[in-house]
């Protein structure tokens, strides 16, 4: 999803996709089914990234864990992001639509992904060997959504920009908005052309959009939480 960033940030930003267990090289590794755990297990691994001024952007389940990865930064007092950026993802605080999914049979567990976010391709859905390896993984990200439980904290101090798509009707503007209470810096709303997966649609729109807000961030080392 993230292969064509790199080009189009250059110079402004050099990005490091994520590789999680489940996926890609990765994908004997057991998957994380906690959103807590994942982050902070995202939190030891990065420390060696975190001495250039960093942001972190996350879509769908992925803009949780961005959220709970910077809020676990600050509690280890390590660098902290200059920019968050969450991407069709209802704000922390509220609670996902509809009864969870992530323990059904598998027939009724992929069409209710698939009613939801269309998220499956249609040449992978064809492909029962490939379903099979992809099955676990997406149960387990379920697993991770349904069963996330916002803890109050002190909002973060870094700007967070919530993105969404203009035809997702699971993140509505409203769902969105509900980010602005996660952050005592400036907060901004963009909403791009496409539904859920938007920044397939939207793609070139969107990373031109991340490099401007990029570029007007202050260019500096990363601040530190405060003791």
């Amino acid at each position: 999803m993230y292969r064509n960033w790199s080009a189009a940030l250059t110079p402004t930003a050099d990005p490091l996709p994520l590789v999680l267990p489940g996926r890609a090289s990765r994908l004997r590794e057991r998957c994380f089914t906690r959103i807590r755990d994942l982050a902070s297990s995202l939190a030891a691994g990065l420390d060696e990234f975190l001495e250039r001024p960093f942001a972190l952007f996350g879509h769908s389940l992925g803009a949780l864990v961005a959220f709970e990865l910077a809020r676990e930064m600050r509690r280890k007092r390590t660098p902290l992001p200059i920019h968050v950026f969450v991407s069709s993802r209802r704000g922390p605080r509220l609670r996902e639509l509809g009864p969870d999914i992530h323990r059904l049979p598998d027939a009724a567990f992929v069409d209710e992904v698939q009613r939801r976010y269309d998220a499956i391709p249609e040449e992978v859905l064809r492909e029962p060997e490939l379903m099979d390896l992809l099955l676990p993984t997406l149960r387990a990200d379920f697993e991770m959504l349904e069963t996330y439980e916002y803890e109050p904290d002190e909002p973060l101090d870094c700007p967070i920009t919530a993105l969404g798509g203009l035809d997702d009707a699971r993140v509505p503007p409203a769902s969105l908005e509900a980010w602005r209470a996660e952050t005592r810096g400036p907060f901004e709303m963009h909403r791009l052309p496409g539904g859920h997966f938007y920044l397939r649609k939207a793609e070139g729109e969107l990373v031109a959009f991340v490099r401007r807000t990029l570029e007007g961030c202050t260019a500096r080392r990363p601040e530190r939480a405060a003791p």
